[in-house]
Order: structure tokens, then sequence, then C-alpha cells
């Protein structure tokens, strides 16, 4: 890992479950995470969970096209692009897994 340190991850599905597990395994190895996910409340805790860790969040629906547009344009302004991509985000409800929107 000591390639990656310092370098831009994004975290898709970041507030819980995997996404939230890798978010935290990526930043204690010293990569710069960005973390993605639905649920502003649980990313601010990971993020105070995290103190000290270059760690920063967004809430975001990715099934929304401003805001995924808003929330790259953004991650390009602060942090340039990304290196490293975990797209762990996952949809809730009855969403068919194939041909869902």
């Amino acid at each position: 890992m000591a390639r990656w340190r310092g370098k831009v991850a994004l975290v898709t599905g970041a507030s819980a479950g995997i996404g939230r597990a890798v978010a935290r395994r990526l930043a204690d190895e010293g990569l710069r995470v960005v973390g993605w996910g639905r649920r502003a409340e649980a990313l601010e805790a990971l993020g105070e969970e995290l103190e000290g860790r270059d760690f920063a969040w967004r809430s975001v629906e990715l099934r929304e096209l401003a805001q995924l547009r808003a929330a790259f344009d953004a991650l390009r302004a602060t942090h340039g692009g990304v290196d490293v991509l975990v797209n762990s985000a996952g949809v809730s409800g009855d969403a068919p897994l194939v041909g869902g929107d």
C-alpha cells in the first residue's frame, strides 16, 4: 500500500458496510479518501472517527446526474482528480440489479 500513500481514493457507498470499512482502511493506510454516500449523518460520523486522517465526504445521490456532476466538479477542484475508485454504492429498495435505472 505504500505506493498509494498520498493518492486520492474515491469511495462510493462510504456511509455504511463495505464502503465504510474500505474508506476507513484506505485512510489508515495514508490515502487521501473522498467518501460519497447518501446519508450525511453517517458520513459526518465517519469523518469524526477518522479525525487526523485525510478524509473528506459529500452526500451524493449517485442516481441523480446533476448531483453526480456537481460532486465530480467539486472533487476535481479540491483534489485534482481520482487515482483509486472503489465503487461500493448499493441500491436500496426493489430496484432490479440488471436493467434498473
